[in-house]
C-alpha cells in the first residue's frame, strides 16, 4: 500500500450481505431488465442520437431523447416497485 491509502477489508464471505441484501439487488435487477423492456424504444431513440454524434457528442444535443428515456424508466420502476 502506498503511504495514505488504506486496505479495503472484507467482512468473511465477501461481504455480500447475505440473503436480505441479495434479495434485494436481485428485485432491482428484475425491476432494471423490465424496464428495459418496456423502454426500448425510447433506448434505441437515445442510442441512435449519440451514434449519429461519435465523435464528437456534445453535452446536451440529445437531451429531448435522454429526458424521454429517463421519463419512461421512472415510470416503469414506479409501477414495478411493489410487484417484486
Amino acid at each position: 500500500e502506498e503511504a495514505g491509502e488504506s486496505a479495503i477489508v472484507m467482512p468473511p464471505g465477501g461481504g455480500g450481505g447475505g440473503g436480505i441484501a441479495r434479495a434485494n439487488s436481485d428485485r432491482l435487477l428484475s425491476r432494471l431488465s423490465a424496464s428495459l423492456v418496456t423502454c426500448s424504444e425510447a433506448a434505441v431513440a437515445y442510442g441512435a442520437c449519440v451514434k449519429k454524434l461519435v465523435p464528437e457528442v456534445e453535452r446536451g444535443v440529445c437531451d429531448k431523447e435522454f429526458a424521454a428515456l429517463r421519463s419512461c424508466f421512472s415510470k416503469s420502476m414506479k409501477q414495478t416497485a411493489g410487484k417484486s
